[in-house]
């Protein structure tokens, strides 16, 4: 058994308060658990209204299709007009 990790550091360049933040936060992180059944949760910068990190989580048997799930998130995020993906890291566990 392996875990998957994916760690994204975001930037929201139209959130001007916390609640813009959390609104928006809140709409990917349901999304992205919908879409891919990955555990989705904010991580850092809880208190700074233009930047989040998210923190991914997904339990496999082989490393390929957690991979392969966490490419296709970071090339979904690319594209989001709402949020500009500054870094990502995978580890497994």
């Amino acid at each position: 058994m392996l875990v998957g990790v994916c760690v994204l550091e975001l930037r929201l360049p139209h959130a001007d308060s916390l609640k813009d933040k959390r609104r928006v936060i809140k709409s990917l992180r349901d999304r992205v658990r919908n879409r891919y059944n990955v555990s989705v949760a904010e991580v850092d910068h809880q208190d700074h209204h233009k930047l989040a990190t998210l923190g991914l989580a997904m339990v496999c048997g082989e490393a390929e299709p957690i991979q392969r799930v966490f490419d296709e998130i970071v090339r979904t995020l690319d594209g989001q007009v709402e949020v500009e993906l500054l870094s990502h890291r995978v580890e497994f566990y």
